[in-house]
């Protein structure tokens, strides 16, 4: 079996960012709109273009503490483990968020989260497609299309969102409403590409 390096995404992959953020903008904004925006309403990854206040929907996971209090995706964290425990090398690489902040609070999420994975193999960067790995495991559309345009060799995986029912991967998980099931997927693909590689 061929150890792989495997790179992971965290916002709609190991933790769930959509839920609570879309309830801090229903709680400030239904009433306004008179009807509150749910996961099936986000049909692109650019939230600015769904909701009138634009731009303005990013103050929220701006919020000191934002990253750190969100759930992880159930079977997320344990698929990582277990494919960290099959001896395959395991990367988180997020972007950057838009704070330092962000950043920080992203290695507090995996601090408590996800302790197995070692700091040294942590990847904070916009430019996710400049990191060459063997399965690059992401949930946007045009991060997945860019992967795919620079390592044509590398397998894309992720979970089925409403906003990347197009996106280009080559092992599709479905989906965010049973990410359980989704990880179960994503581990017994890895497995069986590290067999046949």
């Amino acid at each position: 079996m061929k150890t792989l390096d495997i790179l992971c995404d965290m916002d709609g992959i190991l933790c769930n960012l959509i839920k609570p953020w879309l309830a801090c903008y229903n709680a400030d904004y239904a009433e306004c709109d008179e009807e509150e925006l749910s996961i099936a309403d986000i049909t692109q990854h650019a939230m600015h273009k769904l909701t009138p206040i634009g731009r303005d929907i990013y103050k929220y996971i701006n919020m000191p503490g934002w990253f750190e209090q969100l759930e992880p995706l159930e079977g997320g964290v344990e698929g990582l483990a277990q494919l960290r425990g099959d001896g395959h090398r395991i990367f988180i690489l997020s972007s950057m968020g838009r704070s330092k902040e962000a950043v920080n609070g992203k290695m507090t999420w995996l601090e408590r989260h996800a302790p197995f994975i070692d700091h040294k193999h942590l990847i904070f960067t916009p430019a996710k497609h400049m990191v060459r790995g063997d399965v690059f495991i992401d949930d946007s559309p045009d991060k997945l299309a860019a992967y795919k345009g620079a390592w044509p060799g590398a397998t894309t995986m992720g979970i089925t969102w409403p906003y990347n029912t197009e996106a280009p991967m080559d092992v599709r998980a479905d989906d965010c409403h049973h990410p359980a099931e989704a990880w179960s997927t994503i581990v017994h693909a890895v497995r069986e590409l590290a067999r046949q590689a």
